[in-house]
């Protein structure tokens, strides 16, 4: 009995394929009644859209006898390949004349496996179609094909030898003038040098979105490289007229490197330190011993430009991918005008996970160094309290932390029907997300820092040691600012007020309702404040949430000085380094800043040249370090004699 044939499924739009390529591809799907089973073959016709002609070419006039005499080719099915869930067809360049934003119609129709097929060239071809009806599929609905002048993309050429254990690649674009066409976005994947299929990447970098603008196609994998071993790179990329490329198919241009990495630091001298801090749950790292003179790589080439400016990367991996996936946490530009030091402080550390870092060092003109990575046995912060966090606060929760009932949702619906003892469930979509009511204590008490409860005493002599613990315990909150405009707060100095006020009501820790007030107010800002927080504790570890039915309810106990709060907390997203930066729980790429004209020395006053619209400009009082004017200028040699006198160029973080 012959199986009905339906049409096969096309794309309105199809993929567009190179001008300059040999052979171009049709996909189609088959319909859910049929399989390749049930096919001999597959006819194709191609028409110009703009007139609905034959695009096809319809003279013998190459030699391998690639024609089409009747407007129809036709396709064995030996040679219908599979990709995926799709199905294609590749059709060589010589059957059509293939014209640079011309429009073509595309339709298929299938031939049933009952067929003896007729070759689509020879003269009988018409009139076998026409008495044999009952042996094809409806033609497909139309699709439409474009051919385009692809952009010309270079795969990375420095990559022998490669000195780092991080692999950085960077591919040049360049676009045809006369095609408006571009990359919309581009993937790379890397493979051991055994995997000759290319089926089971190391690492791949996902889809990564672009610009019409584009002139390198970046990234900075994550995989720590082994010495001396032999990797390939592959590039895949998308145009917005989908056309789609992929080395090592159409090319055949897959890339490949072996690494000769070096152990020795970015820069002589320079160390990188790691370590917990359970009171604000976060791991303190600190690069120092950071002397711009010596910034020289193995060739004795400096890492510094004239103004010493670097950018720094820190990476991090951690026990969860066995230390082999290191990602960018961290990066910042450092001026190195004398020997200096980074301090960072990882908020977004979990409890329970050891970590690893490492950093390395660009220069202005974007060259890097290797990966370094200290001797450091991997660290591991515990956390003891419940933390929210984001880069606009930081909350902990000490006192009275609780999680009432923690659930996932997920789409299930449970249908009953007749005749059956037992209801069918059935889930739906990919809905899989965590909710849960947190509950807590806010009160200053909950955050003492490193200060003991004797040093609570307001009265301890030539210290201010009762508004500084408070004010530490607090400054995520409690700027200087806002304690000094409620004159309660004045650093390394005596305030008479303050004093009096301490004396005349017998303020203590435990009465103190103005900072308890202060402190609570900031909270109830920070948890109603519309933002992505990261919600963190030991049992539970890191996840990403929003929060909604907050409430606060007063103590009675403590005359309402300190309160409770409650609130439901829904994840949002995948507890990632990528989303943490995208939520502004950190700023990954923190290199803001401006350039500008600094004096390093200056004892006596400056003269500033003239210029043709300015007049000369005493300058007095320059201390070192001292901003001297935003815009480039001379000084003048005649009224500042002092060899100690330096004007240079300075990055200054914003």
């Amino acid at each position: 009995m012959a199986v009905t044939l339906f049409p096969p499924v096309l794309a309105v739009n199809l993929p567009a394929s190179s001008t300059s390529v040999e052979k171009f591809r049709i996909k189609f799907a088959f319909s859910q009644f049929n399989s390749i089973d049930d096919i001999s073959g597959i006819q194709c016709t191609i028409r110009k859209m703009s007139d609905n002609s034959n695009a096809f070419v319809t003279e013998n006039h190459t030699p391998e006898n690639k024609f089409a005499p009747y407007g129809i080719i036709q396709i064995k099915n030996d040679y219908i390949y599979k990709e995926g869930d799709f199905y294609y067809i590749n059709i060589s360049k010589d059957f059509i004349n293939n014209l640079k934003n011309v429009y073509y119609k595309v339709q298929l129709r299938f031939i049933s496996n009952e067929a003896s097929l007729e070759d689509y060239r020879n003269p009988n071809f018409p009139s076998w179609i026409a008495g044999n009806p009952g042996l094809f599929s409806e033609w497909s609905t139309v699709g439409l094909l474009r051919f385009v002048i692809p952009p010309e993309v270079t795969m990375p050429e420095n990559l022998a030898d490669y000195d780092s254990k991080i692999l950085n690649v960077s591919s040049p674009v360049k676009y045809d003038n006369t095609e408006n066409d571009y990359i919309e976005k581009f993937r790379y994947s890397l493979y051991n040098s055994d995997d000759t299929d290319l089926k089971n990447p190391i690492e791949t970098s996902n889809w990564v979105l672009s610009t019409s603008d584009i002139e390198t196609l970046d990234y900075e994998f994550k995989t720590e490289l082994k010495n001396k071993t032999l990797y390939q790179l592959k590039l895949e990329y998308q145009t917005h007229e989908d056309y789609r490329f992929a080395s090592g198919e159409i090319p055949n241009e897959i890339t490949t490197f072996t690494t000769k990495i070096s152990e020795s630091a970015p820069i002589e001298g320079v160390e990188m330190t790691y370590k917990p801090n359970p009171d604000t749950g976060s791991m303190c790292v600190k690069i120092f011993n950071i002397d711009p003179a010596k910034a020289i790589n193995e060739e004795g080439e400096t890492y510094l430009d004239k103004n010493n400016l670097l950018n720094i990367i820190i990476k991090r991996t951690d026990s969860k991918s066995n230390f082999s996936k290191w990602e960018t946490i961290h990066s910042c530009n450092k001026t190195l005008n004398r020997t200096g030091s980074l301090d960072w402080d990882d908020n977004t550390v979990e409890g329970g996970v050891w970590y690893k870092y490492g950093y390395y060092v660009k220069d202005p003109d974007g060259k890097t160094t290797n990966l370094f990575i200290p001797e450091i046995n991997p660290q591991m912060c515990y956390i003891e309290d419940m933390f929210l966090t984001n880069r606009k606060g930081h909350l902990r929760v000490r006192l009275n932390q609780q999680i009432d009932s923690l659930k996932y949702i997920m789409n299930e619906q449970i249908t009953t029907t007749l005749g059956n003892k037992y209801p069918v469930i059935f889930r739906s979509g990919n809905t899989k997300y965590r909710q849960f009511n947190i509950n807590g204590t806010i009160a200053t008490e909950g955050d003492k820092s490193e200060y003991s409860p004797d040093e609570h005493n307001c009265k301890t002599e030539g210290t201010l040691s009762f508004n500084k613990c408070v004010f530490e315990g607090t400054s995520m909150f409690l700027s200087e600012e806002d304690l000094n405009a409620q004159k309660l707060y004045t650093l390394n100095s005596k305030t008479l007020y303050k004093e009096d006020y301490i004396d005349k009501y017998n303020i203590t820790f435990q009465n103190n309702f103005i900072f308890e007030k202060a402190l609570r107010d900031k909270v109830i800002d920070f948890l109603y404040d519309n933002s992505v927080k990261l919600f963190k504790t030991l049992t539970e570890g890191n996840i990403l949430v929003r929060l909604t039915n907050i409430s606060f309810t007063p103590n009675k106990t403590t005359g309402r000085m300190i309160y409770d709060f409650s609130a439901t907390a829904t994840e949002i997203a995948e507890d990632t380094i990528e989303n943490y930066d995208k939520y502004d729980i950190i700023n990954i790429d923190n290199t803001i800043g401006h350039f500008e004209y600094q004096v390093l020395i200056a004892d006596k006053p400056l003269t500033v040249a003239a210029t043709d619209e300015t007049e000369p400009t005493t300058i007095d009082n320059y201390t070192e370090g001292s901003i001297l004017v935003d815009e480039e200028k001379e000084i003048d040699k005649t009224s500042n004699t002092d060899a100690n006198l330096n004007l240079y160029y300075s990055w200054v973080e914003d």
